[in-house]
């Protein structure tokens, strides 16, 4: 067997050297590569951040306009229970036409009134028909 000498050693270790070199940079490159991702991580968290306040508020918005809305549809029922006994009331004092008529007409808004009463009950039940 040959004796290894210090120059072979070298010269067998040269390739070695020129791949771990290669390794060396392509490490640095990614280095490189991950402090950019970093970056826009940082820049990404700060869009986040700044949305954040705009995003968590549609909840509480959403509830408030429902809030609104059923209080609108309320109003209006009773407004339609309020305007038709108004009205059949006006007419009885001067004549008896249209009583029936119009006490069908009230005893319909009056259905109305509940039915919303009775969904709002149900809502609040959390059975939601």
């Amino acid at each position: 067997m040959a004796e290894l000498t210090l120059e072979m050693l070298r010269e067998e270790l040269a390739p070695l050297r020129t791949g771990l070199a290669a390794v060396e940079r392509t490490v640095a490159a990614l280095q490189g590569n991950f402090a950019a991702m970093e970056r826009n991580v940082a820049v990404l968290q700060a869009d986040v951040a700044a949305m954040r306040p705009n995003v968590d508020g549609i909840p509480l918005i959403q509830r408030a306009v429902s809030v609104l809305q059923e209080d609108v549809r309320t109003l209006r029922d009773d407004m339609t229970v309020v305007s038709t006994t108004t009205m059949r009331l006006d007419r009885t004092r001067d004549h008896h036409e249209g009583v029936l008529t119009d006490i069908l007409r009230e005893m319909r808004a009056v259905h109305v009134q509940i039915a919303g009463i009775a969904s709002r009950v149900r809502k609040l039940e959390g059975v939601e028909g």
